[in-house]
This record gives structure tokens, C-alpha cells and sequence, in this order.
């Protein structure tokens, strides 16, 4: 079996060009993925962080339900809620779009 190839100033024109827009969208590829990991350790670390919360205001929560708190019992859960408000205001000035 025989095979003719012939390649001309054309043929190697059009591979330069192929392996350019290939290396162009390795790189474009290449910065997806960074920016893809990026997102992904924001979500981590905001799921995280409302999870904290969330726990936080679980505590404060049952502290509640239970009655029959002192007035410097109160005030403390009420610093604690506006400090996990600030919390959560932090969280939202920080990772927004």
C-alpha cells in the first residue's frame, strides 16, 4: 500500500493557525479552571461561615426558649444576634458579585 502526501506553504499556514487557536484555548481553559477553583473556596469558606452562624443562632435560640432570663441574660443575646448581624452584613460586602 501506497500513500501520496504532499505538503505545501498552505498546508503548514493553516496548521500554525490551528495550533494557535488550540494553545489560546488552552489558556482560556487554563484560567477557567483558576477562576472556577477560586469560586469554589469563596463558596467553601461562605458556607462555612453561615454555618457558623447558623449554629450560633441555634445556641441563642434555645437559650430563649428556655425562659425565664435575667435582663443582663437578655441584653447579652441581643449584642449576640446584632454581632451575628454584622456577621452576616460582612459576608455579604465581601463576596458580592
Amino acid at each position: 500500500m501506497n500513500f501520496n502526501f504532499t505538503f505545501n506553504v498552505h498546508d503548514s499556514d493553516h496548521l500554525n493557525r490551528i495550533e494557535q487557536k488550540i494553545g489560546t484555548l488552552i489558556t482560556q481553559g487554563v484560567k477557567i479552571m483558576a477562576t472556577m477553583a477560586e469560586l469554589e473556596q469563596e463558596l467553601t469558606e461562605i458556607n462555612s461561615s453561615t454555618n457558623e452562624i447558623a449554629a450560633d443562632i441555634d445556641d441563642l435560640v434555645a437559650k430563649l426558649a428556655a425562659g425565664g432570663l435575667s435582663k443582663e441574660e437578655t441584653e447579652s443575646i441581643l449584642s449576640q444576634v446584632q454581632a451575628l448581624r454584622g456577621r452576616l452584613q460582612g459576608i455579604a460586602a465581601t463576596h458580592t458579585v
